[in-house]
């Protein structure tokens, strides 16, 4: 019994030190302004984006758990969420807001939305949806500044690099499929 007891406790220990670990991407609950580009050039990446995921993710057979809500100052993620649901893609966006205490709000209490929970979505078959557009490096006036754009879905990273020149936004090379294989 006491053999028995040690392997169990073995058992466990290593099974937390293992789950401790693991490294996870942590997305904010509300995505901001990523990229100093133009809006019209954010929202060529997102159709050029949300056209890729159409080839490796079907549009009427995948939902998408979107952990975080657009805002409205962010082009990138809001043409990416209306070109996905205009290819046909479901988008369940899994997060909760909590207003804060104003004038409007007199109640003394914050107002909150609380929108379906992503361990939830994921248990019915969605896949988590998130991404990063972000500058590789400090960007100068008057030089060529360059841009990574990841979006993950589960374990999947679909990856693009970009190039800002005069105000244009113009990919750099061939999509990149990375990570793990859940497509559809």
């Amino acid at each position: 019994m006491l053999k028995h007891t040690k392997l169990v406790l073995s058992a466990l220990s290593a099974c937390a030190l293992l789950c401790s670990c693991v490294a996870t991407v942590k997305q904010g609950p509300v995505t901001s302004a990523q990229v100093a580009v133009a809006m019209d050039s954010q929202t060529v990446a997102a159709q050029k984006t949300a056209d890729q995921m159409a080839k490796l993710w079907l549009p009427a057979k995948t939902t998408f758990a979107v952990g975080m809500a657009a805002d409205p100052n962010d082009g990138f993620s809001t043409a990416l969420l209306n070109e996905l649901r205009q290819k046909g893609y479901a988008l369940v966006e899994c997060y909760s807001y909590q207003a804060p205490n104003t004038l409007e709000n007199r109640s003394g209490k914050a107002k909150g939305i609380e929108v379906i929970s992503m361990a939830e979505t994921l248990a019915k078959g969605a896949s988590k949806l998130t991404w990063d557009f972000s500058a590789l490096g400090p960007c100068t006036q008057g030089e060529a500044c360059f841009y990574r754009l990841t979006v993950y879905v589960n374990d999947t990273q679909l990856s693009r690099a970009y190039q800002l020149s005069a105000d244009q936004l113009m990919p750099v090379g061939a999509w990149s499929l990375g990570g793990g294989n859940d497509n559809q």
